[in-house]
Parts: structure tokens; sequence; C-alpha cells
């Protein structure tokens, strides 16, 4: 008798098992590439991951200007001002205004955090363990033969 699982979620487990795995990799890494280089790595590279929250102020507000563009072209092209632009634009759009404020009261502190306290590097490294193992577990779960 054979374990027969729905392919829906066969594709569901091997989806998720993916993400994690990948999300597993960036928890270990910094364990792996060690304190000394990671304190080299802040030290370069703060001035330029300070500087990002800037880019995706510049890149959202470009987007929002592309968007009303084509908003008004659209709107301009049907002839009636009832046209609502796509909601995965608008939804998009929040999404960098969000990463962007995120990013601008947390980098430098995380940078910070990764290169000097290596309890939290050890830490984070055993959350990437765990998610590597779900990881795996629901990969393997995927591998049974689906149910037609």
């Amino acid at each position: 008798m054979h374990l027969m699982v729905p392919r829906q979620l066969v594709d569901i487990f091997n989806r998720v098992g993916l993400v994690l795995g990948f999300f597993s990799f960036w928890l270990a890494a910094p364990e792996f590439i060690g304190e000394e280089r990671l304190k080299s790595w802040e030290r370069r590279l703060s001035s330029g991951l300070l500087k990002v929250p800037t880019v995706l102020t510049i890149a959202s507000g470009l987007l929002m200007v592309l968007m009303l563009g084509l908003y008004i072209w659209k709107v301009w092209q049907l002839g009636k001002l009832s046209y609502k632009p796509p909601i995965v634009l608008v939804i998009v759009l929040d999404a960098i205004f969000m990463m962007q404020s995120l990013l601008e009261k947390r980098l430098a502190r995380l940078v910070s955090l990764v290169a000097n306290h290596s309890k939290f590097r050890q830490g984070i490294l055993f959350a990437g363990a765990a998610l590597f193992t779900v990881s795996f577990l629901l990969q393997l779960a995927a591998t049974f033969p689906a149910a037609k």
C-alpha cells in the first residue's frame, strides 16, 4: 500500500520547501562567512548599504510617475474616468514604500548586529538549520506518489 498525497499538496510541499531552503541559506551564511570578514564588510559596505533606502525612494518615485502616466494615458484612451488601475500595481508600490521604511530603520543595525555579535550569528545559524530541516522534510514528502 502506497501513501498517496493529493497533487496540489505535493506542489505546495515542494514550493514551501524550496522557499524555506533558500531562506535557511541566508540565515546560515553569516556564521560561515566569519566574524573578521563580516566586520571588514561592515566597514566597507555600511556607507553603500545605507544608500539603499535613497535608491528605493527614487525608484518608487519614478514608478509612481510611470503608473500615473499610464493611468492618464489609459483614461484618455478609453475616454472615461471610471477606469481603475490594476490593484497589483498599487500593492507593489505599497511594498516598495514598506521595504524602504524597513531598510531605513533597520539596515545599519542589522549589519552591525550580524558583524559584532556571535550569539546572534549562532542563533540565526540554528534557525537556518531548523528551516533547512523542515525544507528537506517537505521536499521529501513531495516525492511520494501523487494521487490523480
